[in-house]
């Protein structure tokens, strides 16, 4: 991706090297000019450059011949990878999966060096994981389940560790300001023959806790509230070793066609990216992943596809070799937002507008302009309206 503005010119005094999956640098160049995403162009348009090459006396040019078969070969081995799904419709379309995305970020030696796995509460937000949803989560299912430090030690949220004095259940883990690895818990406190769990919380450093080394915590039984909590988070248990990653993706929607006019040959796709890496590389190309397109199923279908498997990926966590650790650890991506615009932000909302009688879809607020023009009439958007049924 080094080549990112101008991959021609990382294409001059280039022999050696791997060109995979192309056979070899005349038919990356070729196939480079006819996907540029920059530019459209046909097979037409190939066939005649390869033409003005040749003419020029540019050496070892390849046919249009070998560039179809060399395209229709890297198309059959894409689809060999892509999922067969159906909207509610039962309408046929193929997409990415999420977690062969995934595999290709962790294993990718450009990308997973720059990729941030905890969250960050700083005084400046300059990243998406300095963001209070991300920074300031606290929900178990999201939030980073574990975290292994340079001595080896190993700690998971909904465990009981010793910090002080004191016992705590961590929640989340992050980063601070130095980079430095912190956490917020939930103390648990004895009460006679029992540990409780309590709603007072606990910010500390993950270098403080310590292990139940005499396993005298569990010998009580830890409760919260009537309810008995087991010990061992059961996510360690079904990892089996191997570190556990929460990912948090942004997920994009968007109309698009060929023509000039989206009135014509109008496809509708859905892209992600992976919001562990920094602004600077997200914003690359190479990091926003199409997961589908289609001109027969809707974003609506394409994204209902998208979320089954995200549901499916939290139960079951997948398996992916970590580049930068050097083995293989458990994914579990999250989406942490949709992005779209209002056109289709609307159609995903089942919106009317503002100016719409009965806007909202979750109370029957009035939103017709007379009522919008007056005082007492926007006072009213202030307050909690009768919640609407499904009748």
């Amino acid at each position: 991706h080094a080549a990112h503005e101008n991959p021609l010119r990382h294409l001059v005094g280039q022999e050696a090297g791997s060109w995979g999956p192309f056979r070899d640098k005349r038919i990356f160049a070729s196939l480079s000019f006819l996907l540029s995403p920059r530019q459209a162009h046909s097979l037409q348009s190939l066939e005649h450059a390869l033409g003005l090459a040749e003419a020029l006396g540019a050496p070892n040019v390849p046919s249009i011949n070998v560039c179809k078969k060399a395209l229709a070969r890297i198309y059959l081995r894409g689809k060999e990878k892509l999922v067969r799904s159906t909207d509610v419709d039962g309408n046929v379309f193929w997409r990415n999966s999420v977690a062969s995305l995934l595999k290709e970020d962790f294993c990718n030696s450009a990308v997973r060096p720059n990729m941030h796995l905890l969250p960050r509460r700083t005084t400046v937000v300059r990243e998406l994981r300095d963001g209070g949803a991300l920074a300031y989560n606290t929900d178990e299912r999201t939030v980073a389940p574990m975290i292994r430090l340079e001595n080896g030690k190993e700690f998971w949220i909904k465990e009981v560790y010793e910090h002080g004095q004191q016992m705590v259940r961590p929640q989340c883990f992050f980063e601070g300001e130095q980079g430095e690895i912190f956490g917020e818990a939930k103390i648990v406190r004895q009460n006679g023959d029992e540990l409780q769990l309590t709603e007072d919380r606990l910010m500390f450093r993950a270098d403080q806790l310590k292990y139940d080394a005499e396993r005298r915590l569990s010998r009580l039984p830890l409760v919260d509230g009537e309810q008995e909590l087991p010990y061992t988070n059961a996510e360690r248990i079904r990892c089996n070793g191997k570190r556990l990653f929460s990912v948090p993706l942004v997920v994009f929607i968007d109309d698009l066609s060929g023509a000039r006019s989206k009135r014509w040959n109008k496809h509708e796709a859905i892209y992600l990216s992976n919001t562990t890496l920094d602004r600077s590389v997200l914003d690359l190309d190479s990091n926003i992943k199409l997961v589908s397109i289609s001109k027969n199923v809707t974003g609506e279908g394409q994204l209902s596809s998208l979320v089954d498997e995200l549901m499916q990926l939290h139960e079951n966590p997948t398996c992916v070799f970590d580049y930068t650790l050097g083995e293989d650890v458990m994914v579990r991506p999250f989406l942490l937002a949709v992005m779209a615009d209002n056109p289709m932000a609307a159609s995903l909302t089942s919106s009317i507008g503002l100016t719409g009688n009965r806007f909202c879809r979750m109370c029957d607020v009035d939103g017709s302009k007379s009522t919008l023009s007056t005082t007492d009439g926007f006072i009213r958007y202030l307050k909690t309206a009768n919640a609407r049924s499904a009748q």
